[in-house]
């Protein structure tokens, strides 16, 4: 079950699909100024988990391959901060630097989850260094 990174209109086969309904993209003005009722709940949600599974997925992957590479104190931390920006300029590039489109903040694309998933980057972390280098 793969993920294709298009931006199309039809949620289930894509990353991210526009909040903005189909109409009211023809006008600049009407596109930047839409109302939160206006905003296409499905395709909102299917938007938010897509970046909620990148971010989980990168925190666990980054957590193991700092294990494996044996970083120690802030040179992890280090490391989880420049993937995590690394994400969101992936993130920010395919919403070509428009956030505002496919979220109702653009701050889910840029620091939404965070803190989320320190947890799971510190657990993998410390479990692949401890296999790796400890036993």
């Amino acid at each position: 079950m793969g993920t294709s990174f298009k931006f199309d209109k039809d949620p289930p086969n894509e990353l991210m699909s526009k909040t903005v309904p189909k109409e009211q993209t023809s006008s600049k003005k009407e596109e930047t100024s839409f109302q939160l009722d206006e905003v296409n709940a499905e395709h909102h949600a299917f938007n938010l988990a897509q970046v909620k599974y990148l971010r989980t997925y990168g925190a666990a992957i980054t957590g193991v391959i700092c294990g494996l590479l044996g970083l120690a104190s802030l040179y992890g931390f280090a490391f989880y901060l420049v993937s995590f920006a690394f994400v969101s300029i992936v993130l920010l590039m395919k919403s070509h630097f428009r956030p505002g489109d496919f979220f109702i903040e653009s701050s889910a694309v840029t620091t939404g989850g965070l803190t989320a998933d320190v947890m799971l980057f510190l657990m993998s972390w410390v479990i692949t260094y401890n296999v790796v280098h400890v036993l």
